[in-house]
């Protein structure tokens, strides 16, 4: 049996059958109103066989906190049976099935519908759209976007999925209160580190509380994460080893890391094994970046106990088993590899990322 074939269980009971994990992505391929198309449903299924877990991303937890078209949403519960739906089909294959929830925060002023823009803080920047208003979440709206978030834990549960992953990073809502270049509040939810990390631990707190009050089988939470934050004044590599350090003295099962390269050094030691080094030894690290080859995966998991795969594992459905990475993208076939059409084109616009390495 190879490493990446062996079954893994998580602190909290979840077991996976192997310690491969399809990355969360985006298809932009739902419909107007977040439901899932039939060709997404195939498309994830096609992409579980050889996987432990997959993870589906990313569905927006509120209508406010939408940051782009075209994704999964779990903001309502007419969501509940198309994702009913869609867990039936992933679980067919074997594989367990994890939702990753976000807020946009200020990430919504790139969606042109939005108009106002619910920021962590409000502060200049050149990025920034001079024709809408942003606008200071407010202590009340803090706690809404918290029951927001709690509200899609109850709809992921109800829907069939074996836990929830919250998005940390990509900037999203969580990353805008950790960061002190975006939390700039000088109330109970910022200043210093300490109280920017209050709502990202509020949040898995309460994640924690919905699972241990209704979830009837193994329920796994997690948090993905940046390294770190592109630009000055975001969080440092150094600010990231003390959030998971906080992390993991939580009841969370896995801390999910986004990396353009999982094998990153820094000082001449691999960052995510830093990280994995000083926190708590019962959670799960999930290493991400740069695993496009069966030797990569055995690579990886001398390091981590699952990784992730994006970008191979939506070019060949069977990664990483009877895989050949050597076609160009004149040799893609939407049909045959069961790509949906808001993908297809970010493939066609971007064939030199999808190409690269993972």
């Amino acid at each position: 049996m190879k490493a990446w074939q062996s079954p893994y269980i998580f602190p909290g009971g979840l077991e996976l059958r192997n310690r491969l994990v399809f990355a969360p992505i985006s298809t932009m391929s739902s419909s107007n109103i977040g439901l899932l198309s039939d060709k997404e449903i195939q498309f994830y299924k096609s992409r579980s066989q050889n996987m432990g877990l997959v993870i589906l991303g990313s569905a927006n937890v509120s209508k406010m906190g939408k940051a782009y078209d075209h994704n999964v949403t779990i903001s309502h519960d007419a969501a509940i049976p198309n994702l009913k739906k869609y867990n039936n089909q992933i679980h067919e294959t074997g594989a367990k099935s994890v939702i990753q929830l976000y807020h946009g925060g200020s990430s919504t002023q790139f969606l042109s519908s939005q108009e106002e823009i619910y920021a962590v803080s409000t502060f200049y920047e050149e990025q920034y759209y001079k024709e809408k208003q942003y606008h200071e979440l407010t202590e009340s709206e803090i706690l809404q976007i918290l029951k927001d978030f709690g509200e899609a834990i109850h709809r992921a549960i109800r829907s069939g999925f074996d836990g929830v992953e919250i998005h940390g990073g990509n900037p999203f809502l969580v990353q805008q209160f950790l960061s002190p270049r975006s939390n700039q509040r000088k109330d109970f939810w910022g200043g210093n580190e300490h109280k920017r990390f209050r709502f990202l631990e509020a949040l898995l707190k309460l994640a924690n509380e919905i699972k241990e009050k209704e979830a009837k089988h193994p329920f796994a939470i997690g948090i993905r994460l940046a390294m770190e934050e592109i630009g000055e004044d975001g969080i440092t590599f150094l600010e990231t080893c003390r959030i998971t350090k906080k992390i993991s003295q939580l009841p969370v099962d896995y801390i999910h890391f986004n990396q353009n390269n999982l094998f990153e050094m820094q000082n001449e030691q691999m960052k995510v094994r830093m990280i994995k080094e000083m926190i708590q030894k019962t959670i799960c690290v999930i290493g991400n970046g740069s695993v496009d080859t069966e030797e990569k995966i055995e690579d990886a998991l001398e390091v981590v106990p699952l990784v992730s795969i994006a970008r191979s594992l939506i070019l060949h459905s069977t990664f990483p088993v009877d895989t050949n990475l050597s076609f160009s993208v004149k040799e893609l076939s939407k049909e045959k590899l069961l790509i949906p059409d808001g993908l297809w084109r970010s493939i066609m616009e971007s064939p030199d990322w999808f190409f690269g390495t993972n």
